[in-house]
């Protein structure tokens, strides 16, 4: 049996349950001519979403709770980077790096991104 000498274990195509979408934001005018952010999906993709730590702190006598965790994918056709997010079961993942050579082989079949949940103030 060889040894797997990669910096993170493949993956098996199989693991990848989860659909997760990909967005990228643009700015486009609205009815006013005013440049407006806007989130635009750049597709759905098959990935493996893992939470890994959540936290809960008092700030300004507020509850701030986060939770990290991290995505696999493989052999994505879209080249992903910080300024992007995903959307998964309902949350929002903001992206906080991306490891694109997580294979080891330097083949960007599967790519590891750790995110961190954005969660709206509440109105």
């Amino acid at each position: 049996m060889a040894q797997n000498l990669y910096k993170y274990p493949v993956v098996d195509a199989g693991m990848l349950r989860h659909r997760i979408t990909v967005q990228q934001m643009t700015e486009a005018p609205d009815s006013l001519g005013q440049m407006q952010e806007t989130w635009n999906d750049l597709g759905t993709f098959w990935g493996l979403y893992r939470n890994l730590h959540g936290t809960e702190a008092m700030v300004a006598k507020q509850v701030k709770a986060t939770a990290a965790g991290a995505v696999t994918f493989r052999d994505l056709p879209v080249d992903l980077n910080e300024q992007m997010r995903l959307l998964f079961d309902g949350h929002t993942l903001g992206i906080v790096n991306v490891d694109p050579y997580s294979a080891g082989d330097g083949t960007k079949r599967q790519i590891v991104c750790w995110v961190e949940e954005i969660r709206e103030p509440p109105v």
